[in-house]
């Protein structure tokens, strides 16, 4: 039960258990309601025509009755409502008009009874037997909350325009968790949201083969990049060994040179003085 309560133009609002129990805690008749009635009857019957005994007694077996088809009826509400336990329900309470009418679904934990009226307990409120709108079977609940939780995923997707590859595994476990569905499970997932998990699925693999592109150009460019920088420097190495094979001929024509000029000049000496000695010799 709330602990705080809404209000409303100076008054509580009370709450959709609150209205349904203190509906049916007024209705119902009993042996008060008998003896109230009787008593009314013999203050207001006419004193020269009293009721008869025979009258009395007609109308107590006639209460008698109604009041064994009331005990009847609620010991088939009590047994009906233990059934309940466990299952998802759905309660309608009605209101002062139509419109405010209260929709409560939920499971119910626990059945009580009270002056032989049954009441459920769901989410925490207790509400009349007489409330309740529809019973959904734990197989259908179970499956519409899988599907449910599924859908909200998808829907929380960007859109199409702005999808990427970061949404590549949410995109895989949805489809996933489709393919694991039972077939009645997917007989709750419209052909709508099919359609739309499908274009998800079409738009990744559309992402996925321009990255590869992508990625495929890159290599390339990263190759052509790498070969030109090893020719270039296979180039520069050859040239470097061209000049140095150059020079080092030179280097060997030089020193050719000068060894053929020197001996040419200790040749020239020679000559001069033996000339001289052989002028020498003359004298």
């Amino acid at each position: 039960m709330a602990l705080i309560q809404e209000i409303r133009d100076g008054e509580l609002v009370k709450s959709a258990s609150q209205k349904s129990m203190e509906k049916n805690t007024k209705s119902g008749m009993g042996e008060d309601t008998f003896l109230q009635l009787l008593v009314a009857e013999v203050q207001n019957q006419d004193p020269l025509e009293p009721t008869s005994n025979t009258e009395w007694v007609s109308q107590y077996a006639t209460f008698s009755e109604l009041e064994q088809m009331q005990n009847m009826a609620s010991s088939y509400d009590l047994s009906r409502a233990s059934t309940l336990v466990g299952k998802t329900v759905v309660m309608k309470v009605s209101g002062s008009s139509a419109e405010n009418a209260s929709v409560i679904q939920g499971r119910v934990d626990y059945v009580t009874y009270e002056g032989n009226k049954a009441y459920l307990s769901i989410n925490g409120d207790l509400y009349d037997l007489a409330d309740l709108y529809n019973v959904v079977d734990n197989t259908y609940m179970d499956a519409y909350d899988k599907v449910y939780a599924w859908g909200s995923k998808l829907t929380k997707l960007p859109a199409l325009g702005s999808l990427d590859l970061s949404y590549k595994d949410a995109v895989m476990n949805l489809k996933k968790e489709y393919e694991g569905f039972t077939d009645y499970e997917k007989s709750f997932v419209t052909d709508d949201v099919v359609k739309s998990l499908e274009k998800y699925l079409e738009r990744i693999d559309e992402l996925l083969k321009i990255k590869e592109e992508t990625d495929a150009k890159l290599a390339a460019e990263e190759a052509a990049k790498a070969a030109a920088q090893q020719a270039e420097q296979t180039t520069e190495h050859t040239a470097e060994a061209t000049i140095s094979d150059a020079e080092n001929a030179a280097q060997n024509s030089a020193s050719g040179v000068n060894s053929e000029s020197t001996s040419s000049d200790t040749n020239n000496v020679s000559d001069e003085q033996v000339d001289a000695l052989l002028e020498d010799q003359g004298e």
